[in-house]
């Protein structure tokens, strides 16, 4: 009598049903990741599949995640969807509704407005010229005529070719103003005091200490001088207008009275030279602490030039390189040649820079050279773009400015600064000059062009 050996294990058929279930429902789920987003979340007990199952179940769900969008760098995550439950009625009624709230969606792309002027520094004829018979100065008269241009922008620019002493100070200077400057300057709608220039160190430590007292009660924002290495190590980035701002400001040099009086090891501590090496780590610093875009505030070239030169080409080239998206240069007492350029990446991404290479001078006293009393306000239209992440220049316009002088019925010499393309003559002003400033406003006009920004008259 022969006995019959019951079967062991799970026929062939049974496992392939049990596949082809496994299979629908990792596909299911493929499908309802899809709808429901990233707030999904699946999960296998392997204890419950054989070893031939948990391998084919490992291959699908990798299949999954890989397809998943990740979120952008330095973006936080969309808040996780919220599903309502609608409470059934006491008598027999449908299943109740499934309702989902609304993810917030942020807007596709910001918009950051930036003017710019050129830089200054008060001898003693604009201290005379703004002084008040009853004590201190009022620097705001002699801006007033361009304060529309330079008002109503989230950030508004100036270098200040200068240090600063407080209201108590005497012994003021070309490189040391009255704290009453940056008021009158504050008043026409600047709003951001760059120093960092040749002459910062002109006053040495003190100076920069006396600057930096004066800043801080101020109530405005400044760049190009630290008390500490902890403050100058720390990246500058705020928010304005939804978009990250990043600023550096450079020098790159010092004049004989700073190298004077201050030793190489205070230079390196209060203020930032220009070098590939620093601007590389400085920038990346920045776009790690969540910078949209990246300003770099220059001074740079010989004060003679009139053009740029190799040298401060290939430095904007090293700017750019290292991330700037936007380079607005000082030094130079001319205003340079404006630039828009296309980037491309190590990874073939393009993005857009803009360059002014130099702005001129705002307010000087101390030449009467055409070419250093025609400056430059520029205002240009930032986007940054939230799904792309990068930066594109919009709207972008330059308004000629003139360093207008003339005496007064006491014999003193007044200034102001005025749009150079003004269609009529300035109180003040003789017709012979009003002929020179127009001149020399065309003749920016025609050497800037048109590609990189429209010219404003007035």
């Amino acid at each position: 009598m022969s006995i019959k050996r019951k079967r062991r294990g799970i026929s062939f058929g049974t496992i392939f049903m049990l596949s082809l279930c496994v299979v629908t429902l990792l596909f299911g789920a493929l499908v309802f990741t899809r709808i429901a987003g990233d707030t999904a979340r699946i999960s296998l007990d392997p204890n419950l599949l054989t070893e031939s199952l948990r391998v084919l179940a490992r291959s699908v769900t990798d299949v999954i995640t890989e397809s998943g969008t990740p979120f952008p760098v330095n973006e936080a995550p969309t808040p996780a969807v919220t599903r309502q439950i609608a409470a059934p009625p006491s008598t027999a009624a449908p299943t109740a509704a499934l309702t989902a709230a609304p993810a917030p969606t942020q807007p596709p792309s910001r918009t950051l407005t930036l003017t710019a002027a050129g830089q200054v520094s008060i001898g003693t004829e604009l201290r005379s010229s703004a002084s008040k018979a009853a004590g201190g100065f009022d620097f705001y008269d002699m801006v007033s005529p361009v304060a529309h241009a330079l008002s109503g922008a989230n950030l508004s620019i100036v270098t200040l070719r200068t240090g600063l002493a407080g209201a108590n100070a005497t012994g003021f200077d070309t490189y040391c103003a009255p704290a009453w400057l940056v008021d009158g300057l504050k008043a026409s709608g600047l709003n951001l005091f760059n120093f960092a220039t040749d002459r910062v160190l002109d006053h040495g430590v003190r100076g920069i200490g006396d600057t930096r007292s004066v800043m801080d009660s101020k109530n405005t924002y400044f760049a190009g001088i630290y008390r500490t290495q902890e403050e100058r190590s720390r990246p500058a980035v705020v928010d304005m207008g939804g978009v990250k701002v990043g600023l550096l400001a450079y020098t790159s040099s010092l004049s004989a009275a700073g190298k004077k009086a201050a030793t190489e090891q205070e230079a390196a501590l209060y203020t930032r030279y220009l070098s590939a090496q620093a601007a590389a780590a400085e920038i990346t610093a920045l776009r790690v602490n969540g910078a949209d875009v990246v300003i770099v505030l220059p001074c740079w070239g010989g004060r003679a030039d009139t053009k740029p030169s190799k040298e401060t080409r290939a430095e904007a080239d090293v700017l750019i390189e290292a991330g700037a998206d936007i380079i607005l240069g000082t030094g130079p007492t001319s205003v340079h040649e404006l630039e828009r350029r296309a980037v491309t990446d190590a990874y073939g991404e393009v993005r857009e820079v803009f360059i002014a290479y130099s702005l001129g001078n705002f307010l000087i006293d101390d030449s009467r050279d055409t070419a250093n009393i025609l400056g430059m306000i520029l205002s240009l239209d930032i986007t940054w773009d939230t799904q792309t992440r990068k930066t594109s220049i919009g709207e972008a316009w330059y308004m000629p400015t003139w360093i207008m002088r003339w005496r007064d019925a006491s014999g003193v010499n007044r200034y102001r600064v005025i749009p150079a393309g003004v269609s009529t003559i300035p109180e003040g002003m003789t017709e012979s000059i009003y002929i020179n400033m127009k001149k020399a406003y065309q003749n920016m006009v025609e050497r800037l062009g048109k590609e990189a920004a429209r010219a404003r008259g007035e």
